[in-house]
C-alpha cells in the first residue's frame, strides 16, 4: 500500500497523521496497489511503503486505516 501524497519518511507520515487527528484538515488517504483480490485495506496493521513508485522505497510503516484514511502510525 502507498499513501496518496508523496511522503518520504515514517516521521513525516506520523506528523501528517497527528495534524489530521488534531485539526481534521488534510487527511492522509491510502492507495491500494495490491494485485491480489481481497487484500486487507481497513483496520490495524496495514503495511505502507514510502515513497511511492517510481522512487525506491526507503521507509515502511504499519498503519491503522479507517474509511481509507490513515488514523494511526505505529
Amino acid at each position: 500500500m502507498y499513501v496518496e501524497e508523496i511522503i518520504r519518511t515514517k516521521k513525516e507520515l506520523k506528523r501528517r497523521v497527528a495534524v489530521f487527528n488534531e485539526t481534521g484538515e488534510k487527511p492522509v488517504y491510502i492507495i491500494n496497489n495490491s494485485v491480489f483480490p481481497g487484500a486487507k485495506t481497513e483496520g490495524k496493521g496495514i503495511p505502507v511503503e514510502m515513497p511511492q513508485y517510481p522512487e525506491p522505497h526507503r521507509s515502511y510503516a504499519s498503519c491503522t486505516v479507517k474509511d481509507g484514511i490513515v488514523v494511526k502510525v505505529s
